[in-house]
């Protein structure tokens, strides 16, 4: 898959090995690093909103290299969530954000929490379930 390089503009970026690089100029940067100047230069053209959107730990290969496309919900061709670092790539309905912590996950990676027997309960990650109870 190709992307927008946020040096020249042209839709020539790819991922390969930890690292991003421009097919068509002489851009090239690891993944993690590259993931934050695509959102502030790609996604956040003009849209100061966007362009803080925080780059997220990849669910795959933990790399906080994961960029979420359609910050803001917009339908795009091509996958929602993407890793500059292991390059791995997702259609929205297989990650989740935590309403907890925020953080994007594997959909099948979260728990119901309920908290009392009364009330219908809600999905968290495993992460902040285990924090939950763990006391």
């Amino acid at each position: 898959m190709l992307l927008e390089c946020p040096e020249c503009g042209k839709k020539s970026l790819c991922i390969k090995e930890k690292r991003a690089g421009c097919l068509s100029c002489s851009y090239t940067n690891e993944g993690e690093k590259a993931a934050g100047e695509w959102v502030r230069k790609i996604i956040g053209k003009g849209d100061t909103e966007k362009a803080r959107q925080p780059v997220c730990s990849c669910p795959q290969c933990g790399a906080q290299a994961l960029v979420d496309r359609s910050p803001g919900g917009e339908r795009q061709p091509g996958p929602r969530y993407l890793c500059f670092s292991c390059g791995g790539s997702w259609p929205a309905e297989e990650i989740e954000r935590c309403p907890e912590c925020g953080w994007p996950e594997f959909s099948a990676e979260f728990e119901e929490l309920i908290i009392c027997r009364s009330a219908a309960g809600f999905y968290v990650c495993r992460k902040c379930y285990e924090k939950i109870f763990r006391y």
